[in-house]
C-alpha cells in the first residue's frame, strides 16, 4: 500500500501516466507488483523508498526500470493484458459519458 500512496502523490496531475487498480497478478510472493500497459513489462519486489520514484520516470519519460522483470508464463500474461485492456476501456468509457450535469449514484 505504500508503493501505492507514492505513486499516486507522484502521478497527480500528470497526463502522461494513470495509476490503475489491479486485483492480482497471482505474484503475491515477488510484491508489490505492477505492471505498464500497454508496454507489457511487470515488475516485482518494488519497494515505496526509491522505486517509486523509478516507475514514474519509466512511465512518463521512457526511462529504463533498474528493476528486475517479473516473469509471469505466456498464458497468464496474456490472460492479464486481455483483462487489463478491458479494464482501461471501462475508464476510458466511463470518462467519457462524464458531463458537467452527470451525477454518480
Amino acid at each position: 500500500m505504500g508503493l501505492r500512496k507514492r505513486l499516486s502523490a507522484l502521478l497527480k496531475g500528470d497526463r502522461r501516466a494513470r495509476l490503475v487498480g489491479y486485483n492480482c497478478f497471482g505474484q503475491c510472493d515477488f510484491g508489490p507488483n505492477l505492471a505498464f500497459y500497454p508496454e507489457g513489462a511487470w515488475y516485482g519486489g518494488l519497494s515505496d523508498a526509491g522505486d517509486a520514484e523509478r516507475v514514474v520516470e519509466h512511465a512518463t519519460c521512457g526511462v529504463p526500470m533498474q528493476a528486475a522483470p517479473l516473469a509471469l508464463p505466456d498464458l497468464e500474461r496474456g490472460e492479464h493484458l486481455r483483462n487489463i485492456a478491458d479494464l482501461v476501456g471501462t475508464i476510458e468509457r466511463d470518462r467519457g459519458r462524464r458531463h458537467p450535469w452527470w451525477w454518480p449514484f
